[in-house]
């Protein structure tokens, strides 16, 4: 019984922080599109270092928020690279207001 419940436990923290993150990510590209690094940085900095996302975690998030139609891409030069900007879908904005009212 007892590692049910912590079990329980865990699974929870893991959606509760899950939630959050794709919260706050959509929160930032509803202002305007961003690549990666950027959206990284700005997160860390406007939450006064609480939520530091970084690279394999980030991204995990952002392709989720894709596969669930909620974030889409574009591909832009930047001198020698090219750079994926991640911008809020219509779906996403949809479901952004649905989290933020919870």
């Amino acid at each position: 019984m007892q590692k049910n419940i912590e079990q329980h436990i865990a699974e929870t923290a893991t959606n509760f922080k899950r939630g959050t993150a794709e919260m706050l990510l959509l929160f930032l590209l509803k202002e305007r599109d961003w690549y990666a690094y950027e959206l990284s940085k700005a997160l860390k900095a406007r939450s006064l270092e609480h939520f530091d996302i970084q690279g394999p975690s980030l991204y995990t998030i952002l392709y989720r928020l894709q596969d669930k139609g909620f974030v889409t891409t574009r591909d832009e030069q930047a001198g020698k690279r090219i750079r994926v900007y991640y911008h809020i879908s219509p779906a996403g904005e949809t479901y952004l207001e649905r989290i933020m009212r919870e």
